[in-house]
């Protein structure tokens, strides 16, 4: 008779533990036919009619802004060629240092002091 190594018996243990897996899956997930129609009924709940209901609003107002006319007789009359305009150009400068990281005032070298040696 040969002898089991522990390779060998982690090997059979694996598969009684997927086998065991396999089978208390299929036994709780029950037979495909018991619920048949549970996929054809919804249940809706309030939440949702209210959610519908508000996004239809949404898209009644999206509709109604695509569908918006602006009279550009307006932008040719007198008053508004009459607007003077006031604005004044921000001039565009340079932000930060090229290297954030680096010292500000050159290489940093550690002051070397002198440790005392403890005496005897």
């Amino acid at each position: 008779m040969q002898k089991n190594t522990p390779t060998t018996s982690t090997f059979v243990a694996l598969i009684v533990i997927v086998v065991v897996a396999l089978l208390l899956f299929f036994y709780y997930k029950g037979n495909p036919t018991d619920n048949i129609d549970s996929s054809l009924s919804t249940n809706v709940s309030p939440e949702a009619i209210q959610v519908t209901a508000e996004s239809e609003s949404v898209l009644a107002l999206l509709n109604k802004i695509n569908n918006l006319v602006i009279d550009d007789l307006f932008f040719k009359s007198s008053v508004y060629m009459s607007l003077v305009d006031y604005s004044i150009d921000i001039p565009q400068l340079s932000v930060g240092r090229a290297n954030p990281f680096a010292s500000q005032y050159g290489t940093v070298v550690p002051k070397v002091t002198k440790v005392p040696k403890p005496g005897p």
